[in-house]
């Protein structure tokens, strides 16, 4: 036995050494013969961060790489890769993969929760809805994005995981909303990203709009709202209270009315739910306050046009998209097809305000209703609402507690966002979704591990 033993290990090092030679050889090539070029850089990073990128992978999964999944998750639009797509679809392909992989290697498979079923059955109705779309190619282009989200959400709703590792996940959602949030104020301040008077981050490949980005906001907020009411620590307060100046500062910035009102949905919700109501009230009116006196009068005048515009054309539309929705009530006009539903419906309607052919629905109530009738609306309202309904379970007396007011605030904050935004394949949308599994799922490492 000891013999079997030595001898696998010998075999392992082996294997190690004879990749960090692989690894030494290719460096060596990159940097002799590809010295200057983008693709001996890209090499030699490769071969010197990869060893540690993929024993990361295969042992803290949720570090990386779904927690750098989701610190990115907020520049989802402006991280673009020629014939790919965007960097967050590689990283949350990888984060699938390596999270299987590590459910399979540790036997970390959890019960999927019920409302998982809800999900399928929406995305089912979705593919066959492709069969009598109005336009079966925009049908087909959103599909695999929509998937893709499901997928990964299905491996993560699956994930057993310990205290640590929602540690982790939440506290990579947090550093990535705040990073994001410091990166967008600065390009605002240097002119980069102001346009209208709004807060736009835009690249030479992608553009993040206004309302997503201050929706993926939305989430941090939450998280680092409750960590400020909760925790004991006056230096995590701080820390706490300086992340959210930070955060509603950018808000603002997007002049993003939707988001407004989520974060409105919070505080109230917070009020009503979290001991803590004065707290919530005082620190709600100072930040506020704060973060609309350095944004000047653009927050005011933003609120002050939605009466003449209708909300930029949104009420025109909504009005077009009634019109849609009872020619298409029952089965629906396909999905991702609201646009050409909508150009039919076009002429039938009165503008009060003109806002052009051709539009999204901005309501994911509405605009599910259209593509996918009032059987696929009752499949959406039902899985968000067993969405939110996951974290039940956990008592006040739970460590969890906090954290379960956080999600469920997120989650109406979000739906609050998406009557003004179509926000359904939306990765900060599902990335909320994804924490409710994680967060229904943690249990105490003794609990994960009864005869260790």
């Amino acid at each position: 036995m000891v013999g079997y033993l030595w001898d696998r290990s010998r075999r392992a090092n082996s294997i190690a050494l004879g990749i960090v030679a692989l690894c030494s050889l290719i460096a060596a090539y990159a940097s002799v013969l590809l010295s200057g070029t983008k693709t001996g850089v890209v090499l030699s990073l490769l071969v010197t961060l990869g060893p540690a990128v993929l024993y990361a992978a295969l042992t803290v999964p949720l570090a990386f790489p779904f927690g750098v999944y989701a610190i990115l998750t907020p520049f989802d639009s402006i991280l673009s890769m020629p014939e790919f797509g965007t960097l967050t679809r590689l990283l949350g392909l990888a984060s699938g993969a390596a999270l299987l992989f590590y459910m399979l290697r540790a036997r970390r498979f959890g019960e999927a929760d019920r409302n998982l079923a809800l999900w399928i059955l929406l995305y089912l109705w979705m593919g066959a809805s492709v069969f009598w779309a109005i336009d079966v190619q925009s049908a087909l282009a959103l599909l695999p994005t929509a998937v893709q989200l499901l997928a990964l959400y299905v491996v993560v709703a699956m994930f057993r995981v310990d205290l640590r590792g929602l540690r982790t996940a939440v506290g990579a959602v947090a550093i990535g909303g705040v990073g994001a949030a410091i990166y967008g104020i600065y390009l605002y301040k240097t002119g980069a990203a102001a346009l209208q008077d709004r807060l736009w981050l835009r690249t030479d490949t992608g553009a993040l709009n206004p309302d997503h980005f201050a929706a993926a906001l939305i989430l941090p907020i939450c998280l680092i709202l409750i960590a400020a009411l909760w925790s004991r620590r006056a230096l995590v307060r701080g820390a706490a209270l300086v992340s959210l100046l930070i955060l509603f500062y950018a808000l603002f910035l997007t002049g993003s009315r939707g988001a407004m009102l989520g974060v409105a949905a919070v505080l109230v919700y917070l009020f009503i739910r979290d001991p803590h109501r004065w707290q919530i009230a005082g620190t709600s009116a100072l930040v506020a306050v704060l973060a609309v006196a350095a944004t000047g009068g653009s927050v005011v005048s933003r609120w002050a046009l939605a009466a003449q515009n209708g909300g930029a054309g949104r009420v025109s539309i909504w009005q077009v998209g009634w019109i849609a929705f009872k020619q298409n009530w029952l089965f629906g006009a396909g999905y991702g097809n609201f646009p050409f539903a909508y150009d039919r419906a076009f002429m039938q309607t009165f503008q009060s305000f003109y806002a052009n052919w051709h539009r999204a629905s901005h309501n994911i109530i509405l605009g599910t209703a259209v593509e996918l009738g009032v059987i696929g609306l009752a499949l959406l309202l039902l899985a968000w609402y067993g969405q939110f309904k996951l974290l039940a379970p956990i008592a006040r007396t739970d460590t969890r507690f906090p954290l379960r007011l956080a999600l469920e605030s997120a989650l109406i904050a979000l739906f609050v966002c998406g009557l003004f935004a179509d926000i359904m394949i939306e990765k900060y949308l599902w990335l909320a979704f994804m924490l409710v599994a994680l967060a229904r799922n943690a249990a105490p490492v003794e609990r994960l591990n009864p005869n260790a």
